[in-house]
């Protein structure tokens, strides 16, 4: 399973997912280990407010974690029609304060 993390800094979880440009990537196995595979740092033409395609790099993930995201995000990550498309298919959206590390 692919798991995408917004963070802005690479070091905390971090809010805005639709305005983030940088997610860190997971690979996480059948035994629940975490290695990191990939850091996104995005232009601002990328952010997932901006981009207008079916083809972007958090649409390979199987899961987004951030610590914030509007309703705009939500219908980006999670779209409306019945058409199975490619985008995760969880999001979360966390409540941890401020400064809180990723694995």
């Amino acid at each position: 399973m692919k798991i995408a993390i917004t963070s802005q800094n690479f070091r905390t979880i971090t809010g805005h997912a639709g305005k983030t440009r940088r997610f860190l990537v997971y690979q996480v196995d059948n035994e629940h280990r975490w290695e990191e595979v990939a850091r996104l740092d995005l232009p601002k033409e990328m952010s997932l407010h901006e981009y207008k395609g079916d083809d972007h790099p958090v649409y390979d993930v199987d899961i987004v974690i951030t610590a914030s995201c509007g309703e705009n995000f939500r219908l980006i990550i999670i779209p409306q029609d019945p058409i199975p498309t490619k985008r995760p298919c969880i999001f979360l959206t966390l409540s941890l304060g401020k400064n809180h590390s990723v694995p």
